[in-house]
């Protein structure tokens, strides 16, 4: 896999969108997984530093960009491979 595509994780760890991303990049980083992991093993999980316990200071906004990018992606590719 090429190295920027370190936001795909196997089902247990999830995928994390990347800040500044659009819908259209998380998919196309999904389906590049999808060649060497089975869709069913890929998830998109918005845990990517928000979690309450890391301490780190997390701007609303970009929580909220992030999600709605997320959910986005996660239609696309509910169509495409459903």
């Amino acid at each position: 896999m090429p190295e920027k595509l370190s936001g795909v994780r196997r089902k247990d760890q999830g995928f994390c969108a990347v800040r500044g991303f659009q819908e259209g990049q998380v998919v196309e980083r999904v389906k590049a997984a999808t060649r060497r992991i089975a869709i069913e093993r890929i998830t998109l999980n918005p845990d990517c530093g928000f979690s309450p316990g890391s301490g780190a200071p997390v701007d609303m906004d970009e929580v909220y960009e992030k999600l709605k990018v997320e959910v986005a992606a996660a239609r696309i590719l509910r169509q495409e491979f459903a």
